[in-house]
């Protein structure tokens, strides 16, 4: 804009009317200078649908009780964009060698970023001196990343996960449960001065799934129930844990996924699995389930491990301090469901999720008394953005 084409003003000093037409040109680059800030970003944005988060609440409470793996929070973002930094992909190639993934065999479908807190109790929260016949009091703060690696036959699917946290009174895992039990006017747990010590916790894992049969097929234009079989393995390495696992996954419903990742939010709506699923699929009859505004699916995992090492039952790894004789040999068993609203996508978030995921696990240590198994829930709210 000229000075010549702001409106005159009468009455106005020269000097006056110059010192205003300077305002307004700083004005105006002000302005331009704001709307680009606030351009560049919009524009740089994704498509929607390439991201998705959720949060997901893990707890005994569930099922009535409040012991051993007690509570856990997570928020999961996931991406199939490949913004991996240079130093990642060139770790991920090595590991790819490694766990079989490598560019002329798979292609990098997405990567999962997670926030949580874990935390371990014993029986009784409300004693504050030692219980060394019972399970440490032990907490986790972490960031972790998953890098999703797919099959070009689209039947075996590797995941690499990198994990970092701070163990003991930086996990913050004694004021979380106190405020929680303040809040809904429970025990105070007294026992937090025993916990496990305070160090640095590291964890890299390699996960292989492969697909079990052949997918079902029909010549109807409604889509068929589909039973999905998973075999897997996965091992992981660190002073966090140290194990072996295997296990056997089945899902139900429609539209599934060949390969059904551990972690359920993997699949639904969207699967990362795809690059693109057509838009007018995702409210569609056709992948509906006994409502056209409703998806869902069914899942079980069942898997045994042999850990080396738990520090949340052996203790700090680097002094000495509580720990518990642990068992080598664990089990458990998950039952879940989803329930996708495809109609729910608005101007800001695409499709909402619900899922539900009850877990039993076999005693992970020893003591004088038996040591029960123990039953968890994990409740998930995710969206796409």
């Amino acid at each position: 804009m000229t000075c010549s084409e702001l409106p005159n003003v009468p009455n106005l000093t020269l000097a006056a009317q110059t010192s205003r037409c300077q305002f307004s040109r700083r004005l105006a680059r002000l302005g331009f200078a704001v709307a680009l800030v606030i351009a560049v970003p919009v524009l740089a944005q994704p498509p929607l649908k390439d991201h998705s988060a959720s949060f997901t609440l893990e707890n005994d409470l569930f099922f009535r009780t409040d012991k051993y793996y007690t509570n856990g929070v997570q928020l999961t973002v996931s991406e199939r964009l490949d913004s991996r930094f240079d130093i990642t992909k060139t770790i991920l190639e090595k590991a790819c060698g490694l766990a079989g993934c490598g560019t002329d065999s798979a292609e990098f479908l997405g990567a999962h970023t997670r926030v949580g807190q874990l935390m371990y109790t014993p029986v009784n929260i409300r004693d504050p001196l030692p219980q060394p016949l019972d399970r440490p009091w032990a907490g986790l703060l972490y960031y972790a990343a998953d890098y999703q690696f797919g099959s070009k036959d689209e039947r075996v699917l590797t995941t690499i996960t990198g994990q970092v946290g701070v163990i003991g009174p930086g996990s913050l895992a004694e004021q979380t449960q106190t405020w929680i039990h303040k809040a809904t006017k429970n025990d105070l747990p007294r026992g937090w001065g025993n916990q496990i010590g305070g160090e640095l916790g590291l964890l890299a894992s390699i996960e292989k799934r492969y697909a079990i049969g052949e997918v079902a097929k029909t010549e109807s234009n409604e889509k068929p129930v589909e039973i999905r079989t998973t075999g897997y393995w996965r091992i992981a390495a660190g002073n966090i844990m140290t194990f072996a696992g295997a296990g056997l996954g089945v899902a139900i419903g429609k539209d599934l996924p060949t390969v059904v990742p551990r972690e359920s939010g993997g699949i639904g709506v969207k699967s990362m699995w795809r690059n693109r699923v057509k838009e007018q699929s995702l409210s569609s009859a056709n992948s509906s389930c006994l409502f056209r505004w409703l998806r869902c699916f069914a899942f079980a995992d069942a898997e045994v491990r042999l850990v080396a090492w738990n520090v949340f039952l052996d203790g700090a790894m680097f002094h000495d301090g509580p720990k518990v004789s642990k068992q080598p040999l664990v089990a458990e068993v998950s039952l879940g469901f989803r329930l996708d609203f495809p109609e729910s996508r608005n101007s800001v978030t695409g499709p909402w999720f619900v899922q539900f995921k009850a877990t039993r696990r076999s005693p992970e240590f020893t003591s004088i008394d038996p040591v029960p198994f123990q039953t968890f829930g994990a409740l998930t709210l995710g969206t796409e953005f």
